[in-house]
This record gives C-alpha cells, sequence and structure tokens, in this order.
C-alpha cells in the first residue's frame, strides 16, 4: 500500500510540473504574440510549402493586403511579381540551405525599398521586413549632394587653371606653406 501512495505522489507531482510548464510556455507564447503584433519590423512566418501561416499588423500595412487574402496561401499566388526577385532567390536558398540571410530590395509594386531579414525555423522560414524607404531616399540625396560637390571642386580647379591661378597650401605637418 505504501508503495501505491508514494508512486500516486510521484504521479501527481508529474502532473503537477507538467501543468507548471504548459502554463509557462502558455505565457511565453501570448508574450511572444504582442511582441510579433506590436513590432515595427513586419513578420511572416511560411511554411515549407510556401503557404504563410503567420503574418502580423506591420507585415499586412507593408503587404497592403487583408489577412485572409495571405494566411494559408501559397507566397507565389498571393504575390506572383515575386518570382524571380530577389525575394525569391533568397527565401529559397534560406529554405534550401538554412542558413539566414539580410538584403534589400526595391519593391516597385508599392514604391518602397525594403529590407528583409530571412531565418530558417522548424516549420519553414522567418521572415523579418522593414519599410527602409526614407533611409534610401537619405542615401539618394546624400549621393547628389556629394557628386554635386565634386563636380563643384572640378569646375573650380579647372577655372583656376584657365586663369592660371593657384593657391596658398599650408602643410599644417611641417610647417612649410607653398603655391599651388
Amino acid at each position: 500500500a505504501r508503495g501505491n501512495a508514494e508512486r500516486d505522489a510521484a504521479g501527481v507531482e508529474a502532473q503537477r510540473a507538467q501543468l507548471e510548464t504548459q502554463k509557462e510556455s502558455e505565457v511565453v507564447a501570448r508574450r511572444l504574440e504582442v511582441m510579433l503584433q506590436g513590432g515595427v519590423d513586419g513578420f511572416l512566418l511560411i511554411d515549407r510549402e510556401w503557404r504563410y501561416t503567420h503574418v502580423n499588423r506591420a507585415a499586412l500595412e507593408l503587404l497592403g493586403k487583408p489577412l485572409n487574402e495571405i494566411v494559408g496561401r501559397v507566397v507565389w499566388e498571393a504575390f506572383p511579381e515575386a518570382v524571380g526577385s530577389t525575394f525569391h532567390t533568397v527565401a529559397t536558398r534560406v529554405m534550401a540551405e538554412r542558413k539566414p540571410e539580410q538584403f534589400e530590395e526595391q519593391a516597385v509594386r508599392w514604391d518602397k525599398w525594403l529590407e528583409f531579414r530571412m531565418y530558417p525555423a522548424p516549420e519553414g522560414i522567418a521572415i523579418f521586413v522593414r519599410d527602409i524607404t526614407e533611409r534610401k531616399r537619405a542615401e539618394a540625396k546624400l549621393q547628389e549632394a556629394s557628386q554635386r560637390l565634386r563636380q563643384s571642386e572640378a569646375r573650380v580647379k579647372a577655372a583656376q587653371a584657365r586663369a592660371k591661378m593657384g593657391r596658398w597650401e599650408a602643410g599644417m605637418a611641417t610647417a612649410e606653406n607653398r603655391w599651388a
């Protein structure tokens, strides 16, 4: 009788531990869901058959489609224009090789630049996507300004040469000045 009581107590303790673990897992899952839904980055989960299984609000806004037009659908059917794109090439490679990758691509359909980070997941691939359009515009403006500055410097040098003008250059390291 004592052996049965000990076995029963051990069984009850194992069930209690299992319930605690299950509750902790549910709490972690709820926290993860809140983080993924409330994040700035879009989050997509694609299974090994290329079907969207999870899409957060930020991703829906970037993709411009309602949830019911994406979840459960094959990526290439939902977005046929993606076939042959960098997204298609990299996603296929991440799915096959199971190695994470990151890249940027211009999404002409949405007139946006997007940054993708893709990670292998047990059920397929997890994708984080961010709109980087403003950063790309700022980079383009900076590059244009830099180009204009170089052109302006070249015009000044050419004008100095035509006028047979020079300028004083101060050598800070040697404390020498020279006419250039």
